[in-house]
């Protein structure tokens, strides 16, 4: 089950940051997989829930998983239509780092999760064959819409792209575009 699973992620990672703790360690979950707008975990929903907001014994104390984590990646793509708007986004982001309860359908278990500004990357397909469920975004106006307001209002901490050979095939205009950040 998820619980079980994520708990069992949680170890691993906690393992290999306590062998290795320069090690960076980061997750791109699907909007989906860390919605604070649903309340619930079940398959396809939240279910990064029990890893980012489980907790983990590290270093003989009791801590959360999203400590383990340099850095969140959530993909806005291959959603739902309003994923893509950047009021969505902003919401998203804020709800993210204010924190968000959910509870396993299968265990009853609760999770809060909080994701805070200072592990956030917004993450944004290159081109549009990147995203073939939707979410492309003509980069300039993905920079000058979405991306540069929520750097000012919420100060996440970068972007990335999937993937940077989507964007050699846009001739680089995803990375041009970002380059002005």
């Amino acid at each position: 089950d998820l619980d079980e699973c994520g708990q069992l992620i949680l170890k691993v990672i906690a393992k290999i940051k306590t062998e290795l703790p320069n090690l960076f360690i980061s997750c791109a979950p699907q909007v989906p997989n860390i919605n604070p707008d649903a309340r619930i975990i079940s398959t396809g929903v939240n279910e990064y829930a029990p890893i980012l907001g489980g907790d983990v014994s590290y270093n003989n104390k009791t801590i959360k998983g999203i400590e383990l984590f340099d850095i969140v990646q959530p993909q806005f793509y291959n959603a739902w239509n309003n994923v893509y708007t950047p009021q969505y986004q902003k919401d998203y982001i804020e709800r993210l780092n204010t924190g968000f309860d959910c509870t396993s359908l299968l265990t009853g278990k609760n999770y809060h999760v909080v994701v805070p500004y200072s592990k956030i990357v917004m993450g944004f397909p290159a081109a549009n064959d990147a995203a073939p469920s939707g979410g492309y975004v003509d980069p300039t106006e993905l920079l000058n819409n979405n991306i540069l307001p929520l750097f000012t209002d919420t100060n996440i901490i970068g972007v990335m792209t999937w993937s940077i050979g989507w964007d050699k095939s846009n001739d680089y205009a995803w990375s041009d575009a970002m380059k002005k950040l």
